[in-house]
């Protein structure tokens, strides 16, 4: 199973969100085994202070992290964001790594209140009202993934969409802030589609912003996560290689390209592999020996992206009496 690591607030316990998650990833046969570290009003500053969180970070082993701030920190004017707010996001990002290198660390993005801070501040009216407080949200949560070179579960963007769609569906609880049921079950099903064209929206309108790399970058990693978890099929594949290719075109010198390169040769290799899995269809399930030659053909011509996957078909057609084209 995969170990889940929660560090938050109400706006995680409420409806028993980690929960629900792991009744999700079941459907898709994914095991989740979840520790929680959930204290209502919490700060992430304030979890760091927490010894036993510590302990169980330095513990190590976790495959993911998903750290949820309070829900109007982030929403604050910028200077004080980078004062309260990413140091403490910072720390806890480095604690991971160093005793789980290979942990994801996701940024839970919130909503914002119904009608704004639910506390009204006159000297910054940004945050009074539900649009304006929902944009510095996304801001200061998307900054957090990019200074830490994480992930960012964009519900609060997913909220914003149904809200627009669908003033009829009931998000909050009755205090206006907390979530209701349907807003959990919105926040732990999480939103791919939504996520992926926030993103690409960011990536086109804004393309000189320090986040448009990032962004770019995370879309490719949406997509490979879905061919990877449950949602195998050659087209997300793809499509994680076009992302990785329009990152690689757009920012060739970032300082994860060498990373996207690593990643788009995988990918390359991933396509070939899946087309010599049609061809072995072909060949011993459809019986049908003329497609077969063609896919093996297609994959023995790739020998420099796939070596294994390119002898294997050469094989085959020797087999089947047929050079290789």
């Amino acid at each position: 199973s995969l170990r889940v690591l929660w560090v938050g607030n109400s706006y995680t316990y409420y409806n028993d969100m980690p929960s629900t998650v792991r009744q999700i990833a079941a459907t898709q046969k994914v095991k989740l085994s979840c520790t929680r570290f959930l204290k209502g009003g919490e700060r992430l500053s304030g979890h760091l202070k927490n010894q036993k969180l510590l302990d169980a970070i330095a513990a190590g082993g976790w495959d993911y992290v998903i750290l949820q701030e309070q829900s109007s920190a982030p929403a604050m004017p910028t200077r004080q964001v980078a004062r309260e707010v990413y140091p403490a996001a910072r720390t806890l990002d480095s604690l991971v790594h160093v005793a789980s290198p290979d942990a994801r660390v996701i940024f839970y993005m919130t909503w914002g209140h119904k009608n704004g801070n639910r506390f009204p501040i006159p000297e910054y009216p940004p945050a009074n009202s539900y649009g304006t407080m929902q944009e510095r949200l996304i801001t200061s949560y998307l900054e957090m993934a990019y200074d830490n070179d994480a992930w960012c579960a964009p519900v609060g963007m997913a909220w914003r969409r149904v809200r627009a769609e669908r003033p009829d569906y009931v998000l909050y609880a009755q205090d206006c802030f907390h979530p209701g049921p349907l807003g959990s079950y919105l926040a732990a099903r999480g939103q791919m589609k939504e996520a992926i064209e926030a993103y690409q929206n960011l990536v086109d309108n804004h393309p000189h912003s320090p986040l448009a790399p990032t962004a770019q970058l995370q879309i490719a990693t949406l997509y490979r996560q879905a061919a990877a978890d449950g949602d195998r099929n050659h087209v997300n594949v793809a499509r994680a290689q076009e992302a990785y290719e329009d990152y690689l075109q757009r920012y060739p010198n970032s300082a994860r390209a060498g990373a996207a390169r690593s990643d788009l040769a995988a990918m390359k290799r991933e396509l070939v592999a899946q087309q010599l899995e049609v061809a072995e269809y072909y060949l011993t399930k459809m019986k049908d020996t003329d497609a077969a030659i063609f896919c093996y053909q297609e994959v023995a011509s790739k020998g420099s992206v796939n070596p294994a996957a390119a002898a294997k078909a050469k094989a085959r057609l020797k087999k089947l009496g047929v050079t290789s084209r």
